[in-house]
């Protein structure tokens, strides 16, 4: 049997009872599918799942839709205008 280590991660409770509870009805347990994961892990070189970054809050989403004269940013027609507003 090879040496193996134990990983260990705080999660909230009814997360993992409802995670152990799926499970389960598949025929697993938690640590199972952990070890699933990170073989898939290891033989793709990237997660079995997509990651993707939270959706905006409002005032997020209000900053990024406001012209940008609003937000400080000036825009420039050219490489030598932008060069000349700072002064090269």
């Amino acid at each position: 049997m090879a040496n193996t280590e134990v990983v260990r991660t705080r999660i909230e409770s009814d997360l993992k009872a409802s995670a152990t509870a799926v499970l389960a009805e598949m025929g697993m347990t938690v640590s199972q599918a952990i070890r699933m994961m990170l073989v898939q892990v290891v033989q793709t070189q990237e997660l079995p799942f997509e990651v993707k970054a939270p959706s905006l809050n409002a005032r997020a989403q209000k900053a990024l839709e406001a012209p940008t004269e609003e937000k400080g940013i000036r825009q420039h027609e050219s490489s030598a205008d932008f060069f000349k507003s700072l002064g090269i």
